[in-house]
Order: C-alpha cells, then sequence, then structure tokens
C-alpha cells in the first residue's frame, strides 16, 4: 500500500514540475497565468486547476478540521504540508500539545510538535495549526529532526502514530 501513494506523491510532482518548466519556457514570452494553462497538457491542467483548493485527495494543502474525512485519507497526507483546525485536548509540555478530533469524530487525537512555546496555548483553546504530517512518530527521530527535546514517557501513547511537525499556530477566537 505506502508504494501505491509513493507512486501518486511522484505523479504529482512530475506533473508540477511539468507546469514549472511551462512557465519557465513561457516566462519570456510575456503569457498571462490562463496561457500557462492552456498550454498544459490535459492532466497538468487538471492538478495545476486543483492544487491548493483544499480538497482531501488534492495535490495542494489540507486546510480542514481534524475530523474523520481528514483521518481517513491520513496516510496520503504523510510528509506533506497540512493545516488543520481543532481544539486543544491536552498540553504535553510547552513545546508539544494534543489536538482533540471535531466533536462527534471517532478518531485519535492527534500530538503537535512545535520548535517554540506557543503563548496562551490552552486546554480547550481552538487552534489553526500549520505543519507537515508524519505517519509514525518515532520520539528520537522527532527529537532529532526537529532540535526539540521531549521528555519520553509523555509521549509512549503517540508512538507509532501520525502525528504534526507545527511551523505556524494560531489561537483562533
Amino acid at each position: 500500500m505506502p508504494s501505491r501513494h509513493r507512486h501518486h506523491r511522484s505523479l504529482r510532482t512530475a506533473a508540477a514540475s511539468a507546469v514549472a518548466l511551462t512557465a519557465v519556457a513561457l516566462g519570456g514570452c510575456g503569457s498571462q497565468e490562463d496561457d500557462l494553462v492552456d498550454a498544459a497538457p490535459d492532466d497538468v491542467q487538471e492538478a495545476a486547476v486543483d492544487a491548493g483548493d483544499g480538497a482531501a485527495g488534492s495535490p495542494g494543502v489540507y486546510d480542514g478540521v481534524f475530523d474523520g474525512t481528514f483521518y481517513e485519507q491520513i496516510e496520503d497526507w504523510d510528509g506533506q504540508q497540512v493545516v488543520l483546525s481543532a481544539e486543544v485536548d491536552e498540553i504535553a509540555s510547552p513545546r508539544a500539545f494534543v489536538l482533540a478530533p471535531a466533536p462527534g469524530t471517532e478518531v485519535d487525537p492527534l500530538l503537535v510538535v512545535t520548535a517554540t512555546e506557543v503563548e496562551g496555548l490552552e486546554v480547550g483553546s481552538s487552534v489553526e495549526v500549520t505543519g507537515t504530517l508524519g505517519a509514525a512518530f518515532d520520539l528520537p527521530g522527532v527529537e532529532e529532526d526537529t532540535g526539540v527535546d521531549l521528555e519520553g514517557d509523555r509521549y509512549d501513547d503517540f508512538d507509532a502514530e501520525p502525528y504534526l511537525v507545527a511551523t505556524s499556530v494560531e489561537l483562533v477566537d
């Protein structure tokens, strides 16, 4: 199954590269963005138009609520940037917290690791978190990749579970 996802990512990468190369080739011609889409093959046009629409499964960024719909396709977002809206369920440390799934959603909470402390963050806070989704939390690997020292025992429940390395955390009123 993982090879299927890698294959789709390779196709998305190839499509994005084709669009970028077309942009470079047409850049000197004074073309508009619409000309770029018209010049691309049909399958690349679809990727260019759909990129960033936020729908799960599209080549763009997932931007939505942390709920069952996102969780059902969580493997598709491994290594990808996502933007999740949720409430804070638990604060594990100054640089790690847990997102609660949307009410009525029967999925596991999601661990979030951030390089800096988030001021004003409390249990129950509504947040919008931007970051890169990881498929399987591994404490030593995450500490090495992020440079964040996490206290081990608190994270045992998250071992091998999906997690998010945040680049931005916004408190939402």
